[in-house]
């Protein structure tokens, strides 16, 4: 008589047949355990959860630029130079516009970015003029869009609807956005106007943005001044 589930399965002569529990055949063994195999690994399979991913923020230069913005706006910033009695006109470097900043205001440079900061102003917070740009080929009303959403991102963002849209600066096509902000208690106003250097493969798409606390008239009269002065930098 068979005496283990192996003999029964696998040693059983067929003249044994009937002393088996079951019929003989040489491959059962093999099919009941593959039979019990799938039913095991659904048993150790574990269901893993997805866990929420917080949301992207896509770094434009738009938004770099009122990051920046923010960052100095209280504060005193590293390479600075200007602040003579005159008006003094400057060459954004791998920008192709220069700016004209009065009489007292500084250069800056952060993070890579060109900053003119006034020398004083709100006593928490320094009106600066910060400029980004990049080659593109984006109509300004594109570049219009993705700003909206980009500073949608600024905690507290308030958009001005009447202040956004198409314009001029200068002499050049431009496209503006503002709108306002929390900024640890003081409430500050942010232009984002968006400008064209031309239509070929080559143009830029420059932002020049704004930034001044809404109590500050000097500071906001000085910024759209240095916005106004924007001009095309000579070729070559």
């Amino acid at each position: 008589m068979c005496r283990s589930w192996e003999s029964q399965t696998h040693r059983c002569a067929p003249s044994d047949r009937s002393v088996c529990g079951w019929p003989w055949h040489a491959g059962r063994a093999p099919t009941r355990m593959a039979s019990r195999a799938p039913l095991a690994s659904l048993c150790r399979r574990r269901t893993t959860v997805p866990r929420p991913r917080p949301a992207r923020i896509f770094w434009t230069p738009a938004l770099l630029a009122a990051t920046v913005a923010l960052a100095l706006g209280g504060c005193s910033g590293a390479d600075a130079d200007g602040g003579d009695g005159e008006p003094t006109a400057y060459d954004v470097p791998d920008v192709p516009v220069q700016l004209t900043a009065p009489a007292g205001w500084e250069r800056v440079t952060r993070d890579g970015a060109f900053v003119l900061r006034a020398p004083g102003g709100s006593q928490e917070f320094r009106a600066n003029v910060v400029v980004t740009g990049e080659k593109s080929a984006q109509t300004l009303e594109r570049a219009g869009a993705e700003t909206t959403v980009a500073v949608g991102a600024i905690p507290g963002w308030i958009p001005d609807v009447d202040g956004q849209g198409a314009t001029t600066l200068g002499d050049l096509p431009a496209f503006r956005v503002a709108g306002t902000y929390d900024a640890s208690g003081t409430v500050v106003a942010q232009e984002i106007v968006a400008v064209r250097t031309g239509d070929g493969a080559d143009a830029w798409v420059v932002d020049l943005t704004a930034s001044y606390a809404v109590d500050d008239a000097e500071g906001a009269a000085q910024a759209r001044e240095i916005l106004e002065s924007v001009e095309l930098a000579p070729a070559g």
